[in-house]
């Protein structure tokens, strides 16, 4: 959707990426930057691929200890905590579910804005 001009086009246009986890997505967004700037010049993207993430893109996670610690580079408005209830592979404490209702609730609204 970056690379093939989607989110340019259409700025109010948002992303969900479900059930992938969050700990992956700084690499590849250094990676398309990085691109961006060597094999996809030709592309004409007005910002980096990581704005466009920022800008319109969301993830969620339920239990992602390696993405947690990324939270700052991944941005933590653009995170949304899922539970899949009612289904059991999901615990947490309570600590973790007051930060991730915060960030549900807050991140959803924006979301559904």
């Amino acid at each position: 959707m970056i690379f093939c001009g989607v989110l340019e086009r259409h700025p109010g246009f948002k992303v969900i990426i479900g059930e992938a986890g969050i700990g992956w997505i700084p690499h590849v967004l250094n990676r398309m930057d990085a691109d961006r700037e060597d094999q996809f010049k030709e592309l004409d993207l007005k910002i980096p691929p990581s704005e466009y993430w920022r800008r319109q893109c969301y993830a969620t996670y339920q239990t992602d200890p390696v993405g947690i610690k990324l939270v700052e580079e991944i941005g933590e408005g653009n995170i949304i905590w899922a539970s899949d209830f009612p289904h059991p592979d999901g615990p947490i404490s309570a600590v973790a579910w007051f930060a991730c209702t915060v960030m549900l609730i807050s991140n959803s609204a924006c979301v559904l804005s």
